[in-house]
């Protein structure tokens, strides 16, 4: 069906781009709020166990316990450090933009930057060229999702790479 609309051009601009961007790591709890987030998670999950909970209330308390753990490593891994270093790409045909983020966006940063972008077509490429982890939006952090747990970075690494892509599919 896609093939039959499709709109042939004799000439294409094709431009590249590639950005260094830094990403500010999060202020880390303490070791010990750590080992007591842990601790209630495992309670939780053992006292919905007990209870003949639902598979999916023990699936989420085994997904937040998990993102507590992981967690508990980022705290002991990334001690002491402030941020990541890596880049963002932009690739342009014509009418399309690829936009290449350097982990895995939630689908409120991929859906921004389309909604934003100047180019008619525009995707998003994940895991380009690193794999910098998860990038939750602010709704993830604010209830402590799994994934806003074991990602190192600031509630607002979602505006972060919004306002970095739009920068660079406008050129600048």
């Amino acid at each position: 069906k896609a093939m039959q609309s499709v709109a042939y051009q004799d000439k294409a601009t094709l431009t590249g781009r590639i950005n260094p961007i830094e990403l500010p790591f999060r202020d880390f709890p303490s070791d010990e709020d750590v080992q007591k987030q842990i601790r209630e998670y495992q309670v939780k999950l053992e006292s919905l166990k007990a209870a003949g909970a639902s598979r999916g209330e023990i699936r989420r308390a085994k997904t937040d316990l998990q993102g507590a753990v992981g967690q508990e490593m980022l705290v002991r891994e990334l001690k002491g450090k402030d941020r990541a270093g890596t880049e963002m790409q932009v690739l342009t045909i014509g009418d399309l933009a690829l936009v290449g983020l350097p982990g895995e966006p939630f689908t409120h940063i991929v859906l921004e930057i389309k909604k934003k972008s100047p180019y008619l077509h525009t995707a998003i490429v994940s895991y380009s060229n690193d794999e910098a982890g998860y990038f939750p939006d602010v709704h993830s952090f604010d209830v402590g999702t799994y994934e806003a747990l074991i990602t190192p970075y600031r509630s607002d690494i979602a505006d972060l790479l919004v306002q970095n892509a739009l920068t660079m599919l406008k050129g600048k």
